[in-house]
């Protein structure tokens, strides 16, 4: 198995684990959680390679990204299929319609025809805006980690 899939995809199931059955009941726990999964992605190459492999810029960013889009795959798959529940289809389409209708003057209020259904386009914002914000903070983590995995050079 190549040096890069194993780190990536264990430290993506820490993700989604912490992201779907362990949700955390703090505000912007999932930034923090994509944060430290970058970090972990780091930590297990490290791992994977020999002892005295430098981990570059470089291999940091190529792990961050993948698993970010590993992890944005999964969490787009997963909100599609819960969309399939009526139920929770309504609430996310009354939740759209209220903060659409709260921005809105009095004269465009009456002018207003609530969403009934969510199209295409409503799929592919959340797909590119999920991949964007997992990718970029898992980044930002795993180029965190780079200092605490790469020995000091004396």
């Amino acid at each position: 198995m190549d040096k890069y899939i194993r780190p990536i995809l264990l430290s993506s199931l820490f993700i989604i684990i912490f992201n779907t059955v362990l949700v955390l009941p703090v505000k912007f726990a999932a930034l923090f959680v994509y944060f430290a999964g970058g970090a972990l992605t780091v930590y297990l190459f490290k791992r994977e390679c020999d002892e005295n492999y430098e981990i570059s810029v470089n291999d940091a960013s190529i792990l961050g990204v993948i698993t970010g889009i590993v992890v944005s795959a999964i969490l787009v798959f997963i909100f599609i299929f819960k969309l399939q529940n009526p139920d929770f289809k309504r609430q996310i389409l009354d939740f759209i319609n209220y903060g659409m209708q709260s921005k809105l003057s009095p004269q465009q209020k009456t002018e207003f025809t609530p969403l009934n259904d969510l199209g295409p386009i409503f799929y592919s914002i959340i797909g590119i805006f999920t991949s964007l914000t997992t990718s970029t903070i898992c980044l930002f983590g795993s180029i965190a980690a780079l200092p605490f995995v790469n020995k000091r050079q004396a």
